[in-house]
């Protein structure tokens, strides 16, 4: 895990000393104090450094400390690697948010399909285009090949590890929950907004109907629809370990 993380060594300056720990290998850690930890290398020499594990975003930080509350902690630990680990990668450079980074992290757990992207401006541009009067427009409209709203499979998550399907309702009850208490203070209650579509998208591959019937009423996300396995499912066991 820590290797996959960024750190700050305290030696490090502009003279070369990055290039010169990159083909060595770590042998031991010791001395830990918080997020500072002494590891020793192959060839003798030991350096101080400090790994940085702190979430920033507000609602991130909630929603990964209600999962502590229903995930074991090897179960956490899987999660919380992960999250880490994305929040900490490249996957910045695709210019993903911090909640994005979380929705994005425990769909890949489970295994759950992410939604299509698709552009609603242009699929109203070609609606228009195909009732309009000039003829060019039509024939151009028509000619265009419709978007795949497929969705794609799931992304392997970037740790490897994946976690029981089982572990779904815990996390569907927890995120609830800080939804549930976003509602009780004016400063916090946009986050439903952002909270609702991954709630709703959890009911739905549970085909939770009465959950997802909830949220869909108070946040109406076009985005979500109904698992078509089931329509009576409404109740489920947390576990509470």
């Amino acid at each position: 895990m820590a290797s996959s993380l960024s750190m700050q060594v305290d030696s490090d300056d502009s003279m070369g000393t990055r290039d010169r720990t990159q083909n060595r290998r770590v042998v031991g850690l010791q001395y830990p104090a918080g997020s500072r930890v002494s590891i020793r290398y192959d060839d003798g020499e030991i350096a101080r450094v400090s790994f940085d594990f702190t979430i920033m975003d507000r609602l991130v930080k909630q929603c990964s400390e209600a999962l502590a509350c229903v995930l074991s902690p090897p179960d956490y630990c899987i999660f919380y690697r992960e999250l880490i680990t994305r929040l900490q990668s490249g996957l910045r450079l695709d210019s993903l948010t911090a909640w994005d980074i979380l929705v994005t992290t425990v769909k890949d757990l489970f295994r759950i399909q992410r939604q299509p992207t698709h552009s609603r401006g242009r699929d109203a541009l070609l609606a228009k285009a195909q009732q309009s009067p000039r003829r060019l427009l039509r024939r151009l409209a028509q000619s265009m090949e419709p978007q795949d709203t497929k969705p794609p499979a799931f992304h392997p998550p970037v740790c490897g590890q994946v976690l029981a399907q089982s572990l779904m309702p815990s996390v569907l009850f927890a995120l609830h929950m800080v939804a549930q208490n976003s509602r009780c203070l004016a400063s916090t209650q946009t986050d439903i907004l952002v909270l609702g579509p991954l709630l709703l998208d959890l009911a739905s591959s549970m085909a939770l109907v009465g959950w997802w019937d909830y949220w869909i009423r108070l946040v109406p996300y076009s985005g979500s629809a109904l698992h078509e396995k089931s329509k009576s499912s409404t109740q489920f066991q947390v576990d509470d370990r």
